[in-house]
């Protein structure tokens, strides 16, 4: 993999392993060991099987240090889920939260880049 597609990659796991998110969040609306909430369970583990084997992957081309920092943006990914599928509401305080880390996210990257 060379280093653009690796990103690509990178991103597309963390896609991928907030999907795990919103089947927790279905399961947690079922009854226990019902057949949607085994459904979802095996979903959730799929999904996480999946998203370890590209997580290798990625970590093969780049450094732990540079994939971790962007990893935060699956928090980004499960409050967009959370508004857009749960109807769950957004907060000045959710909004302040996710904007920090995005700004943390564009700092480690650009120091990155300067080293």
């Amino acid at each position: 993999m060379k280093r653009l597609p690796v990103f690509f990659v990178m991103y597309g796991a963390f896609f991928i392993y907030s999907l795990s998110g919103i089947f927790s969040k279905i399961a947690s609306r079922q009854e226990f060991l019902s057949p949607v909430y085994l459904l979802c369970l095996a979903a959730m583990l799929c999904i996480m099987a999946l998203y370890a084997l590209l997580w290798q992957k990625v970590l093969e081309q780049i450094p732990l240090s540079v994939a971790m920092s962007q990893k935060p943006l699956v928090l980004l990914l499960g409050f967009l889920w959370s508004f857009a599928l749960f109807k769950e509401t957004i907060s000045i305080r959710g909004v302040a939260g996710i904007a920090c880390i995005l700004l943390g996210i564009a700092v480690i990257g650009k120091a990155g880049n300067e080293s």
